[in-house]
């Protein structure tokens, strides 16, 4: 027996029909699959977004800490340039343990010398 070509015409429409329909719902699966995947990363994405956001946030007060601590130093500074001056100032008008010990080994010579300090 053999076939015809509307047999064989038939049988390529059965086929195709069938390998179209099997196909196409393997790739409507597989569709789907993929459109889960990139919603799971989506939403990673979300998360990922949110947690930068997050550390945006925590870098901006921890910018205007450093500002606080930089005015403070900046005052500190200026304070310790007055202390600086002061203590300049202050040497200036003074004698110095080595000078005072000098005049009083001296004073106690000329004492020891004169006779008013045995």
């Amino acid at each position: 027996m053999s076939l015809t070509k509307e047999d064989l015409s038939q049988i390529k429409q059965i086929v195709d029909t069938t390998v179209h329909s099997v196909v196409g719902r393997e790739i409507e699966g597989i569709a789907r699959i993929v459109a889960k995947g990139f919603l799971g990363v989506n939403k990673q994405f979300e998360l990922v977004d949110k947690r930068f956001k997050e550390i945006d946030k925590r870098f901006e007060e921890i910018d205007k800490r450093f500002d606080i601590i930089e005015m403070r130093l900046e005052r500190m500074d200026a304070r310790l340039d007055l202390l600086e001056r002061d203590v300049a100032e202050i040497r200036k008008n003074v004698v110095s343990r080595d000078t005072i010990e000098d005049i009083i080994a001296r004073l106690e010579f000329v004492e020891k010398k004169m006779g008013i300090k045995v």
